[in-house]
């Protein structure tokens, strides 16, 4: 008896597993999708020109190579913060910053 509900929580466990990839690949994906099917579509559409458009690529670069700096972002943390907490405090700042940077253009 005690089989059959480690099964029956093993599968549920699965499908939750599932559903979580699922959504976490969607997410992943549509944002993907506008930016390299739907953007060049949509700047076209208004005229920017093919070269602007062509450009739009170079901001896929760090994307592409996350690979390479992954293990340092894994790597470097600030002990009290915790891994997670430092790599949000960073990426907030530089947020801000470039925030600030828009502004003053």
């Amino acid at each position: 008896m005690q089989n059959l509900n480690t099964q029956r929580a093993t599968s549920q466990i699965s499908a939750l597993s599932l559903a979580v990839v699922i959504v976490l690949y969607l997410a992943h994906a549509l944002p993907l999708y506008f930016y390299n099917v739907a953007l060049p579509a949509i700047l076209r559409h208004q005229g920017v020109d093919l070269r602007w458009i062509g450009m739009l690529s170079l901001l896929y670069i760090p994307w592409a190579f996350k690979f390479l700096w992954a293990p340092l972002i894994d790597r470097l943390y600030i002990m009290k913060l915790g891994k997670r907490k430092t790599w949000l405090l960073f990426t907030q700042v530089a947020l801000v910053l470039g925030v600030l940077a828009l502004a003053f253009t």
